[in-house]
């Protein structure tokens, strides 16, 4: 049988320019209603959805997300089957997101997961240092979202929402619909994701809406 693969390290991302993809090679990109579609078929195909402790499964969209972004990496060798399936079993167990389990299991690096996932998402990356929402921002984001898609509010002008998150997967179009019917967000107004690492969002989440605030 062969070795696990090491944690991921910069040097090993495939950064070059190429089609961003999931794991049958269908694009990520394009009219949102379809590729949600797409996104659930690998979901179904690729989760197992027996009684087994610690699989994921759920007919929410977003339930479904983490374990596609799993599939994602493996997909791009940057991450073993058994590692995957460990992540799962320790992310049902945790209550934690994919990507905490797999930081914190030190199955793979933050800085480049976050390299990584914002080249697919079509993403730019943040690092977060002396992070700090403009007021208008803060006050455009519910907290009750900000924790539950991990997001967080960067800037905001009337022309552009600018947020960060480390799993751009999580916004896709069901929750930049939710967000923007939250917020009464007007269409003509662009909604910008940053990707940042998983430690740097779960540090900034934790100061900006500690337990127990609204």
């Amino acid at each position: 049988r062969a070795a696990a693969p090491q944690p991921a390290r910069a040097d090993a991302l495939p950064l070059t320019a190429r089609p961003r993809h999931l794991v049958d090679g269908t694009p990520l990109v394009g009219a949102p209603a379809r590729r949600d579609e797409r996104i659930r078929a690998v979901a179904e195909r690729t989760v197992d959805p027996g009684p087994e402790p610690g699989h994921v499964r759920g007919p929410g969209l977003l339930e479904l997300v983490g374990p596609v972004v799993g599939q994602i990496l493996v997909a791009e060798g940057l991450l073993g089957d058994d590692q995957l399936d460990t992540a799962l079993r320790d992310m049902k167990a945790s209550g934690e997101t994919l990507l905490q389990s797999l930081v914190r299991l030190k199955t793979i690096e933050e800085e480049p997961l976050a390299n990584f996932l914002a080249h697919q998402f079509g993403s730019e990356v943040t690092d977060l240092t002396g992070f700090q929402p403009t007021p208008q921002a803060r006050q455009m984001l519910p907290a009750e979202f900000a924790r539950l898609h991990r997001v967080l509010p960067i800037s905001y002008d009337r022309q552009k929402f600018v947020v960060a998150t480390d799993n751009p997967g999580e916004l896709d179009a069901t929750a930049q619909q939710e967000l923007r019917r939250l917020t009464r967000m007007p269409t003509g107004i662009s909604l910008a994701v940053q990707v940042a690492t998983v430690g740097r969002i779960s540090t900034a989440l934790a100061a900006l809406y500690p337990a127990g605030a609204a």
